[in-house]
This record gives structure tokens, C-alpha cells and sequence, in this order.
């Protein structure tokens, strides 16, 4: 087994250290190993996330979806009772994975998104794909959702599905198509 360091996993990935550094330690890349301070994954786990192709976030064909960027998994200090973690990480079950992320978020106009996408990307990669069923708010900004598994004949979920996010700078929440 060849392992590839972070380093190696930025430039392949064509992203930074710090973005590839989160890659690896949230498992996207398959186990995490240290490399004394570095970290590293298999090489052949990076060459296929390096296989995927991007998807324009400018394409007028995109259904919409408000896209969230989320960090890998850590432990949510905050005191939400409703979850444990905050984040992303593969070895998560699929309910712990979906409260990390699902919330707290500052979505304007959050009403118009029931029944739409919520595209869950991290480092790029879409992560999740889920159907926005309802909303929950905190302090008037903040916003939970409510979401469910799209049908697996649901095209437009499958539009994002497995694929990856061209960059776009700016906050953690994207409203898509751009154009």
C-alpha cells in the first residue's frame, strides 16, 4: 500500500495543503495515517478523487440546490443536545453524518428551499445529497434542516451525487445555478 501525504494530495487534487489536509482527515480519502506531523492516505483512494470531474457551479442546466461547505468531524462543544458532532466524516453512521451538517446555517429567504436540494460539499466533493423536507430556526438566522433521501430515480439529485464543485469563493452557503 502506497500512501500519499498531504502535500502530494493537494497537488494532485489541485486544491491547498490545509483543503487536503481536510480531505484526508475526514476519511474521504479512506483511513487517515500520520506521517510524523503530516497526514497521508492511500494513494490510490487520492487518484480516485483526482478521476472526478467537476461540475460548474455557473451551468444553467444545474437544478437548484443551496450547497453547504462543511469541515471533517469533530467533537460539537457547543452543548447541541441534538447531536454529538459537528461536521463531516465518513465513519460516521448516516444520522450522525446528517445532524453534523445539516445545521446551523445563514440561509436568507430558507422558506423557498423546502422541497428543493441541499448539496453538502467538503474540500469540494459533494458529500451528501439530500431533499430539504422543512426548516427549523434559531435566533431568527440560524436554520436546521429537515431533510430526507432523494428517490433513487430523483435526476436531480443524481446531477450532484458523487460529483465535484468547481471553487467558487465566499461564505458556506451557495445558491446554485450561478448563472
Amino acid at each position: 500500500m502506497a500512501l500519499m501525504g498531504s502535500n502530494a494530495t493537494a497537488q494532485l487534487l489541485d486544491v491547498d495543503r490545509s483543503t487536503a489536509e481536510d480531505i484526508i482527515r475526514s476519511g474521504l480519502a479512506g483511513p487517515a495515517y500520520a506521517l510524523g506531523d503530516r497526514l497521508a492516505a492511500e494513494s490510490s483512494n487520492v487518484e480516485r478523487l483526482a478521476q472526478i470531474q467537476y461540475l460548474s457551479p455557473d451551468d444553467p442546466s444545474l437544478p437548484p440546490a443551496l450547497v453547504v461547505k462543511v469541515k471533517p468531524a469533530e467533537e460539537d462543544k457547543n452543548g447541541t443536545p441534538d447531536r454529538t458532532w459537528m461536521g463531516w466524516h465518513a465513519q460516521l453512521t448516516p444520522t450522525e453524518r446528517a445532524d453534523g451538517v445539516r445545521g446551523w446555517w445563514p440561509v436568507r429567504d430558507v422558506e423557498a428551499w423546502i422541497g428543493e436540494l441541499l448539496v453538502v460539499t467538503l474540500g469540494g466533493f459533494v458529500v451528501e445529497t439530500w431533499r430539504i423536507k422543512g426548516i427549523e430556526t434559531f435566533g431568527g438566522r440560524l436554520h436546521r434542516f429537515e431533510v430526507s433521501t432523494p428517490a433513487t430515480n430523483d435526476t436531480a439529485a443524481a446531477r450532484y451525487i458523487g460529483q465535484r464543485m468547481a471553487p467558487v469563493r465566499g461564505g458556506v452557503t451557495l445558491r446554485l445555478p450561478l448563472a
